[in-house]
């Protein structure tokens, strides 16, 4: 059995600048044609690069008011070396922290709260919310794969599931969380 090193800044440079991580028109999204509105605000991601121990996100849209302190805090998480945690924690994925921007800014809502990202022992990201009595929490374990944990204790319903490229039951946990915006042209 060998133990794998922390990957360089080289590495994670190649991880993340591959042609796998830039967006063309056309590509694959993790959005169901239907789902894609024609809402110029959206943001995407478009290119992911490390240098300098900054991590590098090329956007397109507005992003969200957090989005810069979630990406100081995946730097910070691509700098964790193996066994960060003391318990043989592999060090971040940082194909796993593309994803995760990706998807999150894929599924969020202009009235959707700010999430709360944790790297995770796999060495993947984890971005979840707590909130009005739902917790719902998405783990990309790998580029490839997720896996969404939903809980409304209100209602107790309880839901964990593997995520594909239907993102439709995502979305609808992500309304859950999203406070209802007021309609135009109502008071309060």
């Amino acid at each position: 059995m060998s133990i794998a090193s922390a990957p360089t800044e080289h590495t994670i440079r190649e991880y993340l600048t591959g042609t796998e991580y830039t967006r063309h028109p056309g590509d694959r999204t993790l959005l169901p044609r239907e789902l894609l509105s024609n809402d110029q605000s959206r943001c995407r991601v478009l290119n992911a690069r490390l240098t300098n121990d900054c991590l590098e996100i090329e956007i397109e849209g507005a992003p969200p008011t957090w989005f810069g302190r979630a990406l100081d805090q995946m730097t910070r998480f691509l700098q964790l070396p193996e066994n960060w945690d003391s318990y043989g924690a592999n060090a971040i994925d940082p194909r796993c922290v593309v994803e995760s921007l990706r998807l999150v800014l894929d599924i969020i809502r202009p009235n959707t709260p700010a999430p709360s990202f944790v790297p995770t022992r796999s060495g993947g990201i984890q971005f979840e919310w707590h909130e009005h009595g739902i917790d719902l929490e998405v783990e990309v374990e790998a580029p490839s794969s997720c896996s969404v944990y939903f809980l409304n204790n209100h209602t107790k319903e309880e839901v964990e599931l593997g995520l594909s490229y239907d993102l439709s039951r995502l979305i609808e946990f992500i309304d859950a969380i999203s406070p209802a915006r007021p309609r135009a042209g109502s008071s309060g």
